[in-house]
Protein backbone atom coordinates (compact mmCIF):
# COMPACT_ATOMS: atom_id res chain seq x y z
CA UNK A 1 0.00 0.00 0.00
CA UNK A 2 1.73 3.28 -0.82
CA UNK A 3 -0.30 4.90 2.16
CA UNK A 4 1.87 2.58 4.46
CA UNK A 5 5.15 3.50 2.57
CA UNK A 6 4.23 7.42 3.33
CA UNK A 7 3.74 6.64 6.64
CA UNK A 8 6.97 4.88 7.44
CA UNK A 9 8.76 7.40 5.46
CA UNK A 10 7.50 10.32 7.79
CA UNK A 11 7.51 8.46 11.08
CA UNK A 12 10.38 6.01 10.77
CA UNK A 13 9.82 2.42 12.23
CA UNK A 14 9.84 2.92 15.95
CA UNK A 15 6.99 6.10 15.24
CA UNK A 16 5.20 3.21 13.59
CA UNK A 17 6.00 0.64 16.28
CA UNK A 18 4.52 3.45 18.63
CA UNK A 19 2.03 4.26 16.33
CA UNK A 20 0.45 0.78 16.05
CA UNK A 21 0.46 0.69 20.01
CA UNK A 22 -1.42 3.95 20.61
CA UNK A 23 -3.87 2.12 17.61
CA UNK A 24 -4.17 -1.08 20.00
CA UNK A 25 -4.78 0.82 23.23
CA UNK A 26 -7.54 2.36 22.45
CA UNK A 27 -9.08 -0.33 20.70
CA UNK A 28 -8.56 -2.13 24.18
CA UNK A 29 -9.83 1.15 26.02
CA UNK A 30 -13.08 1.10 23.91
CA UNK A 31 -13.26 -2.85 24.25
CA UNK A 32 -13.20 -2.58 28.35
CA UNK A 33 -16.16 -0.21 28.20
CA UNK A 34 -18.95 -1.63 30.20
CA UNK A 35 -22.64 -1.16 28.92
CA UNK A 36 -22.21 1.62 26.10
CA UNK A 37 -24.43 0.35 23.37
CA UNK A 38 -21.98 2.28 21.01
CA UNK A 39 -18.99 0.10 21.36
CA UNK A 40 -19.33 -1.53 18.15
CA UNK A 41 -19.70 1.23 16.20
CA UNK A 42 -17.31 2.87 17.94
CA UNK A 43 -14.50 -0.51 17.26
CA UNK A 44 -16.00 0.17 13.25
CA UNK A 45 -15.26 3.51 13.28
CA UNK A 46 -11.19 3.18 14.23
CA UNK A 47 -11.17 0.03 11.87
CA UNK A 48 -12.24 1.78 9.26
CA UNK A 49 -10.45 5.20 9.85
CA UNK A 50 -7.08 3.00 10.37
CA UNK A 51 -7.75 1.83 6.36
CA UNK A 52 -8.60 5.28 5.02
CA UNK A 53 -4.98 6.23 6.83
CA UNK A 54 -3.60 3.66 3.92
CA UNK A 55 -4.95 5.63 1.46
CA UNK A 56 -1.94 8.04 1.07
CA UNK A 57 -4.28 11.27 1.87
CA UNK A 58 -2.97 13.69 4.26
CA UNK A 59 -6.17 15.01 5.76
CA UNK A 60 -7.41 11.48 6.51
CA UNK A 61 -4.54 11.20 8.17
CA UNK A 62 -4.84 14.18 10.26
CA UNK A 63 -8.22 13.18 11.54
CA UNK A 64 -6.70 9.81 12.02
CA UNK A 65 -4.40 10.96 14.56
CA UNK A 66 -7.00 13.17 16.64
CA UNK A 67 -8.85 10.10 16.68
CA UNK A 68 -6.68 7.65 18.16
CA UNK A 69 -4.20 10.64 20.17
CA UNK A 70 -4.41 9.68 23.89
CA UNK A 71 -7.78 11.15 25.40
CA UNK A 72 -8.98 11.81 21.40
CA UNK A 73 -12.13 11.69 19.80
CA UNK A 74 -13.13 7.79 20.18
CA UNK A 75 -11.89 7.72 24.14
CA UNK A 76 -14.31 10.74 24.47
CA UNK A 77 -17.06 9.19 22.67
CA UNK A 78 -16.48 6.16 24.22
CA UNK A 79 -16.61 7.65 28.27
CA UNK A 80 -19.58 6.69 30.07
CA UNK A 81 -22.29 10.15 29.74
CA UNK A 82 -23.67 11.79 32.76
CA UNK A 83 -26.92 10.02 32.47
CA UNK A 84 -25.65 7.03 33.12
CA UNK A 85 -23.37 8.15 35.99
CA UNK A 86 -25.64 10.06 37.93
CA UNK A 87 -23.07 12.86 37.25
CA UNK A 88 -24.12 16.72 36.56
CA UNK A 89 -22.65 19.21 33.58
CA UNK A 90 -20.60 21.72 34.92
CA UNK A 91 -20.58 24.85 32.27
Amino acid sequence: APGLAVVLIDIGLIGLLFFVINFVLVARKICMQKNNPGKTVLLLSLMLTGDFMLAGQSLTNALFYFMIMPNGLLIQLCASSPEQTGDTIHL
